[in-house]
């Protein structure tokens, strides 16, 4: 038996463990006792959910009690990757693209803004020479005329014809209120809203017919225009003349001067005998609805 001590440690050696130590030099076998090991408690390898995971500026990631489950604090985790203990948030700075501000709906089809304008103009235009008697076959007739000249012309919309037959069929009533600026066919402005239109002034004359052709302000019988209709809208007083324009009668109607831009370019102080084809006839004036 062979004993020797190296750096503390004890070594006995028999024969059998010579040969053995000869054979594999690295068996721990040649050693006894063996070397001992430091004790630890934790496997540095090891990837226990036990052990908590530091988030920067959030304290552990660890799921155990103590952790808000509601913080919306994001940090990197161990694989590198990047986490957050938020189980509800939602982030902030996040947008919807399934929807979108009151200025650009394209699920509606809305514009606004510099994506589009409606137009919203009316067109107003002068049908010259209706002819005498004044028997239109009512209002309804008389927007016809005027319909039946704006198709032919073509221009798209309805046409109705500037005139009141009584209080109970007056222009501020059949008429839409609604919409402007009104223009001629070549775009000449007129008034820019209703409110324009009926405060007894026009920026321009209604001169120009259906089809582009301007009038001479002192033409006959052109500038004759049968209106039986106030400056406002309302209709002239007195009953519906020419029997609610059906008819001969002798109840006269009241009219207006095309030539003119105050009040008297729908409602003069004279008056168009129904039966009567003075200076040519009367005119209409046509406008877009």
């Amino acid at each position: 038996m062979i004993r020797t001590g190296r750096a503390g440690v004890s070594i006995s050696m028999t024969p059998s463990r010579v040969i053995a130590c000869l054979t594999i030099l690295t068996n721990t076998a040649c050693f006894d006792p063996a070397p001992d090991v430091a004790s630890s408690d934790e496997d540095p390898t090891s990837n226990s959910t036990s052990s908590a995971t530091t988030l920067p500026g959030s304290g552990s990631g660890s799921s155990g009690p103590g952790v808000d489950s509601d913080s919306s604090e994001t940090g990197t985790l161990p694989d590198g990757t990047t986490g957050s203990t938020s189980t509800g948030e939602v982030d902030p700075a996040g947008t919807d693209s399934s929807t979108g501000g009151d200025d650009d709906d394209s699920s509606t089809g809305e514009t606004t803004g510099s994506t589009g304008v409606v137009d919203t103009s009316r067109v107003v235009f002068l049908l010259p020479y209706m002819g005498a008697p004044m028997a239109y076959e009512g209002l309804e007739g008389a927007d016809q005329h005027c319909q039946t000249s704006a198709e032919a012309a073509g221009l798209e919309g309805t046409f109705m014809a500037w005139l009141s037959a009584g209080s109970t069929a007056q222009v501020v009533d059949r008429f839409s209120v609604e919409g402007g600026p009104f223009v001629l066919v070549d775009g000449t402005h007129v008034a820019t809203d209703w409110a324009d239109l009926t405060d007894g002034s026009l920026a321009a004359p209604i001169l120009v017919d259906a089809s582009g052709v301007v009038y001479d302000a002192g033409g006959v019988p052109e500038r004759y225009v049968i209106t039986h209709t106030a400056a406002d809208g309302t209709s002239a007083p007195g009953v519906a003349p020419c029997s609610g324009f059906t008819g001969n009668s002798v109840v006269e109607a009241g009219w207006g001067n095309a030539g003119n831009t105050d009040g008297s370019w729908t409602h003069s102080d004279d008056r168009w005998q129904c039966d009567s084809d003075s200076g040519g006839g009367p005119s209409l004036y046509c406008f877009q609805q």
